[in-house]
């Protein structure tokens, strides 16, 4: 059964929790546009700065299967909530830090009720900072270790919209990650 497809934190080795975690932040702020020029290239990082929140998972309905339909129903029950999965602040200084909740700790209870799953925030959260930059659409993660990760990200004013399979590669290949600016 898939509870958390998206956050799959169960207390990973420190260097796959990172390169998690890099990813998480590559997929969530790339621009879309892409220019020549240095002025333009400033505009774009400009574009990035500040957080990010991630507000959306948006599926084909038409296509996806049962346990990418039930992992949205989960995530939207939890953003409905006010539950803050994922937060990406991007600095001018080009580090970007990266908050995840938990879910390693989290528990799944059955609604005496007969309602179905409660769902509940976790309360502990990862926090780990790396650097980046942003060349275009294309938005690179450098982690302490010096490991590079790019991801392709769209961002339309206040919406940056990324492949959700740079969240989680098993789980959401056929979901795109939906992140607003705070």
């Amino acid at each position: 059964m898939l509870f958390f497809a998206f956050c799959p934190y169960k207390k990973p080795k420190k260097t796959m929790k990172r390169n998690l975690l890099v990813l998480l932040f590559t997929a969530a702020l790339t621009f879309s546009c892409s220019s020549d020029s240095e002025d333009d290239n400033n505009t774009e990082n400009n574009s990035i700065i500040g957080s990010w929140e991630l507000s959306g998972l948006e599926i084909d309905s038409n296509t996806a299967g049962d346990e990418l339909t039930f992992a949205k129903g989960i995530f939207d029950a939890l953003v409905a909530g006010g539950c803050d999965i994922i937060t990406f602040t991007f600095n001018e200084d080009g580090t970007v830090i990266t908050e995840v909740r938990d879910f390693s700790e989290a528990g799944q209870d059955l609604d005496p009720s007969g309602g179905g799953l409660i769902i509940t925030c976790p309360e502990n959260q990862e926090t780990a900072t790396t650097n980046w930059t942003l060349e275009g659409d294309q938005l690179t993660f450098i982690d302490e270790g010096g490991i590079e990760e790019t991801i392709t990200v769209d961002i339309d004013g206040n919406t940056l919209t990324v492949d959700a399979e740079f969240v989680d590669e098993n789980n959401l290949a056929d979901a795109e990650a939906v992140f607003t600016r705070k």
